[in-house]
């Protein structure tokens, strides 16, 4: 079987982009005849020559610019795009390789007929075929305690909006008050490596982040992590976390904050995925793709799984989601909780626009807003200053606009 894996320019700060490209790998050394094609999202094609400096050079002879598409091939894509990229469509051989739930980017935009349902882990799904990968950080083990520590990350990424999620300010503000606070998001640091280093640094996590890899890899070195958001985290990495406190059960009695600690535990699970079990998948992908019957068997299961996912999706992440990684996203997010309905008519026309400037937006808003919007903008300014200057200031503001 010839296989080809297509995948975004890789990135650090996203695990499931990362697991993409291991994956990738671990297929390699299964079969020679497996390549891998770099996908432009913006512009929904393959790119014959991307950009290698963007890509890690252990992936650079795996990679192909040629833009024709075999039906000998199998090829691996991820839960987006759900559009198919040119030239490719679902008469080919296709494996969707679920590293999340696929309608919590494409929504209702999907179409996965005859595609084989690959799961990233039981967070996904526990009855699909799955291929979990795990990359562990390499640092040094600690075992800390919460009352001696010194220096506190908060990790803001993906946001469930529109969700009472900080019933318990004053828990928050009681940590915050007495440690140093530093703020880092999906684009701050920069890399998997400086990120990893400022965990060096600190002896507590707070993530508001409910599906995050940040607070798995904070888990697994020894530092004690509070969830801000209590989605299920237990089921995200197919074995129990250690060091996971969720807000809602530290509000009830404060002197739990003051006893947290964390412990650097080996992971009883095998976290990387054998070559046996590859090969395994290979023979079931093989097997779906050429026996009538078999192809039929899976059809059912995937079909009930993509409805549970789905009904998954509508119970938990129908708020809508922001990535929180810039000053505009902060100007989105304060949007979304004053104006709701606006910020539904300007979200998809320029918040994925390269030309995005604040001063369309200013513009825009006043004549919608009849000039209420000023109020608007003199608060945003404000969580800008404190962004900058007075993290604590700005998190005690944010975390009551969120309330």
């Amino acid at each position: 079987m010839n296989i080809c894996f297509i995948a975004p320019y890789y990135s650090e700060q996203s695990n499931g982009i990362r697991v993409l490209y291991k994956a990738a790998l671990l297929f390699a050394k299964v079969n020679e005849n497996c390549i891998l094609k770099i996908y432009d999202a913006k512009n929904n094609q393959i790119l014959s020559s991307p950009d290698l400096e963007k890509i890690p050079k252990k992936f650079h002879s795996m990679i192909s610019g040629n833009l024709e598409f075999s039906k000998d091939y199998v090829y691996f894509l991820p839960e987006t795009p759900s559009q198919l990229p040119s030239n490719l469509s679902n008469s080919h051989k296709i494996v969707r390789y679920l590293l999340a739930n696929p309608f919590f980017f494409n929504q209702k935009a999907i179409n996965f007929k005859n595609n084989f349902l690959l799961s990233y882990s039981n967070f996904i799904s526990k009855k699909l075929p799955q291929l979990y990968l795990e990359d562990l950080p390499k640092l040094p083990l600690k075992k800390v305690n919460f009352i001696k520590q010194k220096k506190t990350l908060i990790y803001f990424g993906k946001f469930r909006l529109k969700k009472n999620l900080i019933k318990n300010i004053d828990v928050l503000s009681y940590i915050i008050n007495k440690y140093d606070v530093e703020i880092i998001h999906r684009k701050y640091p920069k890399t998997h490596e400086q990120y990893l280093q400022k965990l060096k640094t600190a002896n507590l996590l707070i993530c508001y982040d409910p599906m995050s890899s940040v607070s798995h890899e904070a888990s697994l070195i020894g530092i004690p992590v509070i969830m801000v958001d209590s989605l299920i985290m237990n089921d995200s990495f197919n074995y129990n976390l250690k060091n996971i406190f969720f807000l809602e059960e530290l509000s009830f009695d404060k002197n739990k904050i003051n006893n947290i600690k964390g412990y650097h535990y080996k992971n009883n699970a095998k976290a990387t995925t054998s070559i046996l079990k590859v090969k395994k998948l290979i023979k079931l992908i093989e097997a779906y793709f050429s026996s009538l019957k078999v192809k039929s068997k899976y059809d059912k299961i995937f079909f009930k799984e993509m409805f549970r996912l789905k009904k998954s999706y509508e119970k938990n992440f129908d708020q809508g989601i922001v990535s929180f990684d810039s000053y505009k996203k902060i100007f989105l997010i304060i949007l979304f909780y004053l104006y709701p309905d606006l910020y539904k008519k300007i979200k998809n026309k320029y918040l994925n626009n390269k030309s995005f400037f604040l001063l369309s937006l200013i513009i825009y808003l006043v004549f919608h807003l009849n000039f209420k919007f000023i109020n608007f903008f003199f608060y945003f300014i404000k969580l800008c200053l404190f962004y900058k200057f007075f993290q604590i200031k700005f998190i005690k503001e944010f975390n009551k606009l969120l309330a």
